[in-house]
């Protein structure tokens, strides 16, 4: 799953309950954030195809593999990721 926030930023709590682990923000390039669960790989989670769409779009094609939920703070709201 993938959500993207560009109204608001997530809670803490409302990030943590959708990701369901330790959150992991990334910045972007453009000034967006990607929370991710920083131990999506070691868990096993299914590859998120959406979320890996913006990584590589930022950072370029297999710089990495995002798996779990995702979430993306837009830069026009992002005040703590």
């Amino acid at each position: 799953m993938f959500k993207i926030y560009d109204q608001k930023e997530p809670t803490y709590d409302e990030a943590r309950k959708f990701i369901g682990g330790y959150i992991q923000s990334v910045p972007l390039e453009n000034g967006d954030s990607l929370l991710c669960d920083e131990e999506g790989k070691l868990k096993n989670l299914p590859h998120n195809p959406d979320a890996q769409k913006v990584w590589d779009e930022s950072w370029g094609e297999g710089t990495d593999y995002i798996v779990g939920n995702a979430i993306l703070v837009k830069a026009e709201v992002n005040k703590g990721w």
